[in-house]
């Protein structure tokens, strides 16, 4: 097959000389091509953009109970406005990594 031929049809060699960032191994290159790959798919195909939404609102019920949680072990203090960053941003983190 000639060489146009063979990209169309996504089949590339990355020889380890001619690297797409030199300070990078072959196999990070290929990684990077992945990463812009799976970014396409997630963006522009109808079935990526429903798997993000599904993500998304997993994370949003996740934050949602971590909120309730911190509501019911701290009372009001969200509410008043106090400890924002304690309450609003490390109780959260802590909640989620608690179940990784």
């Amino acid at each position: 097959l000639a060489t146009p031929q063979r990209v169309r049809r996504g089949i590339a060699a990355v020889p380890e000389a001619r690297r797409l960032f030199a300070d990078m191994s072959v196999r990070e290159n290929l990684l990077i091509v992945i990463e812009i790959a799976l970014a396409f798919f997630f963006l522009h195909a109808e079935s990526g953009l429903f798997l993000i939404k599904y993500v998304s609102g997993f994370f949003e019920s996740l934050l949602k109970f971590a909120a309730e949680g911190t509501t019911f072990v701290f009372g009001g203090m969200g509410e008043k406005g106090l400890a924002f960053i304690f309450l609003g941003v490390l109780c959260p983190i802590i909640f989620i990594s608690a179940l990784i």
